[in-house]
């Protein structure tokens, strides 16, 4: 039996480690969360997309990025690692 799981799937799994364990902006409101976060996404997924130099630490330097350059937040690296770290696994298992 296969653990891949299918695109939709996998953006979902995504979607819910940007929302549940990232979240800088601590947003309850799941419709303000998707609006926010969703725009992340692609991003994620052009640095995923770059194959043999996609990484976790590659996607929690996005992550710290957009806390401090676009949400004007004082970063946290860890937490955007444990992000990254969550988000690497979905991949490694969406991709095998």
């Amino acid at each position: 039996m296969s653990n891949s799981t299918n695109p939709e799937e996998f953006i979902l799994n995504i979607y819910d480690t940007l929302v549940r364990d990232w979240n800088p902006m601590a947003l309850d409101n799941p419709s303000e969360a998707q609006n926010t976060y969703d725009s992340y996404i692609d991003g994620i997924l052009d640095i995923l997309a770059e194959e043999e130099n996609a990484s976790a630490h590659k996607i929690a330097a996005y992550l710290v990025r957009i806390e401090r350059d676009y949400l004007d937040l004082n970063p946290n690296p860890q937490r955007a690692t444990a992000s990254a770290e969550k988000i690497w696994q979905h991949f490694m298992q969406f991709a095998h």
